[in-house]
């Protein structure tokens, strides 16, 4: 009773503590600052997008304005690389629609002007610029995209359709990339990568604490089985050299003066047992010299 009563109170504390700590790691305060920075993060690149997207079909309607059909390379370049220049934009690539005369049906996207900055990534807009055109003009989804690169750089791509200044078919697709700074990717990275987790764990809120509640109760238990272990070894080290005195008391009284305990310890219970069998032993000697006199 002694043991078990401490151990249950220590028990349903630590469960009260662990379910509580649970509870502040999944709070409302953590869950908002979390969320929030990972919405600052998607509102950024959203706003990249949209800036990159209007830029992409402005440039296409300048094409188409000034005849694209009938441009030479050299005319498309002068127009487009303005904008790399002066930084609005990291890479344009411009497409020309090709319909072979043996099959009407088949749509080829022919590369004519790739304008990259200079000091931007090498592969800023090859990468996936002729995908987004062949996505464009087979009528696929190809809205913004954002490609990791080498270097932590990543790189939001948008591809716009230029409509023919002769005929309203599509002509050809212009791909408008910029690059993500490499500290501003990182940094959106490890917001998504905490997010994520944090979402994880979230839902596993209940049972990792049920594990670790589980880990408690065993040590408690642990605790509490030891310690009833080592009050039994006690108890039978005290009953023990106790019961054989009071049994040797007995044996003396019925006038057994040459019964002896034998000694089960070198604590005080040994002494006192060797302190019984003197008594008995001087008993025994006192009634021998009684007898003979």
């Amino acid at each position: 009773g002694m043991t078990l009563i401490p151990a249950v109170l220590v028990l349903i504390v630590g469960s009260e503590l662990i379910w509580s700590s649970a509870e502040r790691w999944f709070s409302a305060p953590v869950d908002e600052v979390l969320t929030s920075a990972n919405e600052i993060a998607r509102d950024y690149y959203r706003s990249r997008e949209r800036v990159v997207m209007d830029r992409a079909e402005r440039i296409a309607r300048e094409l188409s304005d000034v005849g694209f059909d009938t441009s030479t390379a050299d005319e498309i370049r002068e127009l487009v690389t303005p904008d790399v220049t002066s930084r609005r934009l990291g890479g344009i690539n411009v497409y020309r629609v090709v319909r072979p005369e043996h099959d009407v049906d088949e749509v080829i996207v022919e590369p004519i002007v790739a304008v990259l900055d200079p000091i931007g990534p090498k592969s800023l807009s090859e990468t996936v610029a002729g995908r987004l055109a062949a996505e464009m003009i087979i009528g696929r989804n190809a809205g913004p995209q954002v490609v990791p690169l080498g270097e932590g750089i990543e790189v939001v791509s948008v591809a716009a359709v230029i409509q023919g200044s002769l005929t309203n078919d599509v002509a050809g697709v212009l791909v408008a990339s910029d690059a993500v700074t490499e500290s501003v990717a990182f940094h959106s990275r490890r917001i998504s990568g905490a997010y994520e987790t944090y979402s994880q764990l979230r839902v596993l809120s209940r049972p990792l604490a049920g594990v670790y509640l589980s880990f408690f109760v065993m040590i408690t238990l642990m605790i509490l089985i030891s310690a009833t272990w080592m009050g039994v070894y006690v108890a039978k080290r005290i009953t023990r050299p106790v019961r054989l005195l009071a049994d040797g008391a007995r044996e003396i009284g019925a006038g057994h003066l040459e019964h002896r305990i034998e000694p089960q310890s070198a604590d005080e219970f040994g002494s006192l047992v060797d302190a019984f069998n003197t008594m008995a032993g001087e008993l025994s000697a006192n009634r021998q010299k009684l007898e003979l006199s």
